[in-house]
């Protein structure tokens, strides 16, 4: 293990493992991510990029978790969706390969965070997918057209991961996998498949502060029945 950076981050940690660069996510009590831990990422993944040594990163989780979804206020939102911008962005543009190892859960905003990656590896007997009721922000709408299933059930091969690796030295066996794709071609596959992720999210986030609008109004109604009475 080197270069071990948990310095200024408190949602992930960041290191090198030869000339991979690990970005840990850390969920809370609930597996669930926060606006902070997406702005950290995207500081590791600009510090991957200026760093010769990296030459692919990986996302995985912690304590065999990897993500569930985004926990948020609604006075944030927009900061909240501007983050998101800004890692679709990043990843869209990204020179390296990035891969998304789920060793645990990886459900809603963090199996739409998978999808912007280039490769997909899922330990077995594993859930990965959205709910029923899920509002894509990450560009979801068009990057979980790669797989038949979307839905919340149990990682399977070219249905909803890329591939699936045995529990047992997970991560030792995703990084050979990882070592044997053809990893160039992959990166001009995801900037191809990204191209208008722009577009995308001005769509994906209108509809999204339309819902959190709607949804205050109706709160605001509720309460104001209840002084009433």
């Amino acid at each position: 293990m080197n270069n071990v950076n948990v310095d200024g981050f408190s949602g992930i940690s960041f290191w090198r493992e030869d000339s991979l660069g690990i970005i840990v996510i850390k969920t809370n009590k609930n597996f669930n991510v926060t606006r902070n831990t997406i702005d950290e990422i995207i500081l590791a993944l600009t510090s991957a990029s200026l760093d010769n040594e990296v030459k692919a990163v990986a996302l995985t989780g912690q304590n065999n978790y990897f993500a569930n979804s985004i926990e948020t206020n609604k006075y944030e939102t927009l900061d909240l969706l501007e983050s998101v911008r800004t890692l679709c962005l990043s990843l869209a543009s990204f020179d390296k390969p990035v891969f998304a190892l789920l060793n645990g859960p990886c459900k809603n905003s963090g199996y739409e965070i998978a999808l912007l990656t280039d490769y997909i590896i899922s330990t077995t007997n594993n859930e990965v997918g959205f709910s029923n009721d899920y509002e894509f922000i990450f560009g979801g709408s068009v990057t979980s057209q790669k797989f038949k299933s979307i839905s919340i059930g149990l990682a399977k091969e070219n249905l909803n991961v890329d591939a699936v690796v045995a529990r047992e030295n997970f991560l030792g066996d995703s990084v050979e996998l990882l070592n044997r794709i053809n990893s160039r071609v992959m990166v001009q596959t995801r900037k191809s498949r990204l191209r208008h992720i722009r577009d995308v999210l001005d769509d994906e986030h209108l509809r999204y502060i339309k819902n959190r609008y709607a949804a205050l109004l109706k709160d605001n109604e509720i309460r104001q029945k209840e002084v009433i009475n």
